[in-house]
């Protein structure tokens, strides 16, 4: 079934436009089997930026509920052939010592005007908690 996953490196791309840099994004497939996949890349995906343990099975628990409910079958024959899962960060920010958190958005191909696509999306924005900003030196 490795055809019915999707990684995709987007090398810390930032978006156009934003502030935002996408870390990574993962497409599963109706009828892959997401256990142990998601956190295989979350755990690649997140690496880099030390965050704490309790953080990112937070964010895994959210990842895995949207899979089973996306892509179980009784929803999924209806509207949907895959779900894609994007986690972004702010642009240049490192993590060490800083308090993080993350919010989720969720959208369908439809909201993206792509014809023909039938996918679900998930975004996850890491950021840094007001406080732990309110510490930096500034510029």
């Amino acid at each position: 079934m490795a055809d019915q996953v999707n990684y995709i490196d987007p090398s810390h791309n930032q978006l156009p436009r934003t502030d935002w840099q996408i870390l990574g994004e993962l497409q599963l497939r109706v009828g892959s089997n997401p256990n142990g996949i998601i956190n295989q890349w979350l755990t690649k995906v997140l690496g880099p930026f030390s965050l704490p343990d309790d953080l990112v099975n937070k964010i895994l628990r959210s990842m895995e509920d949207a899979a089973v409910r996306i892509l179980s079958p009784d929803i999924a024959e209806r509207k949907f052939e895959y779900l894609d899962i994007v986690v972004l960060a702010p642009a240049g920010l490192a993590s060490k010592g800083q308090t993080w958190g993350f919010f989720r958005v969720e959208r369908t191909s439809a909201d993206t005007k792509i014809e023909n696509a039938n996918g679900h999306c998930v975004e996850y924005y890491l950021y840094l908690d007001r406080k732990s900003r309110e510490d930096e030196p500034m510029p």
